[in-house]
């Protein structure tokens, strides 16, 4: 028997002695995410060939997901000038907390 829960699942990280939290989304931001990276997919015959901006990809999701030490979220203008290792990290992270990943992206876009 499969057995889940109704729980989002959350992890926690530390930034400059900070702890953030990344948590889990909801099946409509989830939604919207993979609304909004189908848009920004470039497709030629049938394939994914990349993405038609860049812009916001990494923040985007982290201000759907991440929280600060007062459960506040964190403001795509807040991470706008941290370093590309630590957005990098946190989105990796968010990513696999939300099963996000380039066959699902492309099954959104297919979709």
């Amino acid at each position: 028997m499969l057995k889940l829960t109704l729980t989002k699942k959350e992890e926690q990280v530390e930034i400059d002695e900070k702890v953030y939290t990344i948590r889990e989304l909801g099946g409509k931001q989830r939604d919207a995410y993979m609304d909004w990276m189908g848009k920004r997919t470039k497709v030629i015959a049938g394939q994914v060939q990349g993405l038609t901006s860049y812009d916001g990809l990494q923040t985007y999701l982290l201000a759907m997901c991440l929280f600060d030490e007062h459960n506040d979220p964190v403001k795509e203008s807040t991470m706008a000038d941290w370093p590309s290792s630590t957005l990098s990290a946190l989105w990796d992270m968010a990513q696999k907390l939300n099963g996000l990943s380039g066959e699902a992206i492309e099954e959104a876009k297919n979709a």
